[in-house]
């Protein structure tokens, strides 16, 4: 299974969040446990914390690029192309999916009592957030396989 399917899978069966499914698949690439990958990410989740901002698919992507991405002679070289790379998936997310905010991705938001109900009656971690946490993974392999020559 590839990486952006297997972070759908991770979501749709609900065995973390957004965050998890995204840095859990890169986890042994990395260098790290999934268990402790899950423990990381776990924070990320629903806008960070369930506070509704940046969708932890986006913020999970943003630690991979800069773990993966290649090394350079140049420490600020590398600096600079990692910023560069997260900016470039952010605009790519963004042009998929119209935002990397939670709130705005999923039509609620998550930080209040009702939104959470909402989002829960809806069923939008397990309709929607796969498709972004798996639209995440995609553009991170384009990523770093363009950083790669």
């Amino acid at each position: 299974m590839d990486r952006a399917k297997e972070a759908a899978a991770f979501m749709s069966q609900s065995r973390g969040n957004c965050a998890q499914a995204v840095l859990g698949v890169y986890a042994a690439d990395l260098g790290l446990e999934p268990a402790a990958a899950f423990r990381l990410a776990h924070g990320l989740g629903a806008g960070m914390g369930r506070g509704g901002g940046t969708c932890g698919a986006v913020s999970a992507a943003a630690m991979v690029i800069g773990a993966a991405y290649p090394d350079m002679a140049d420490s600020r070289a590398r600096h600079e192309a990692v910023y560069a790379a997260v900016r470039e998936f952010t605009r790519r997310f963004t042009a998929r999916h119209g935002s990397v905010n939670c709130t705005a991705l999923l039509g609620c938001d998550l930080s209040t009592a009702e939104g959470l109900a909402e989002a829960r009656q809806k069923g939008l971690s397990t309709r929607l957030c796969p498709d972004f946490a798996a639209s995440a993974v995609s553009i991170i392999e384009e990523l770093l396989q363009e950083a790669a020559g």
